[in-house]
């Protein structure tokens, strides 16, 4: 039996986003870019999460609260659900310097914006 994803309580996804950005931290701990382009398990891995992270966004961007909340907190969902298309769908030309700056420097300091959003929740 599958569960609608718009009846799933929203802050699931999120407690799900801030549980993913910590295992980006663990996965690239140590690395740099160049060391990350060497090591296949770590790019599969790394884009596996953001893929997993863009389509939680993607789900509850349609619920008006949480989609209020990105915008009061500066969450740029919009982008981070056309990095779900694009990990999903052209899988096969994947933007790593992209995708490496997205974990590395753009959800880490989103993280905390996502904490307040469960927060209010």
């Amino acid at each position: 039996m599958t569960r609608e994803p718009e009846r799933r309580d929203p802050k699931l996804y999120l407690k799900e986003i801030v549980d993913y950005i910590d295992d980006i931290r663990e996965v690239t701990r140590g690395l740099t870019f160049e060391t990350f382009l060497q090591h296949k398990i770590h790019m599969h891995a790394l884009k596996d999460v953001l893929r997993d992270i863009a389509e939680a966004v993607w789900v509850v961007s349609k619920n008006r609260k949480v989609k209020d909340c990105f915008y009061y907190y500066h969450i740029p969902y919009q982008r981070l659900c056309g990095m779900r298309h694009e990990l999903t769908h052209e899988y096969f030309s994947a933007d790593w310097p992209s995708i490496w700056n997205t974990a590395i420097n753009d959800l880490p300091q989103l993280q905390p914006q996502f904490k307040k959003i469960i927060d209010e929740l």
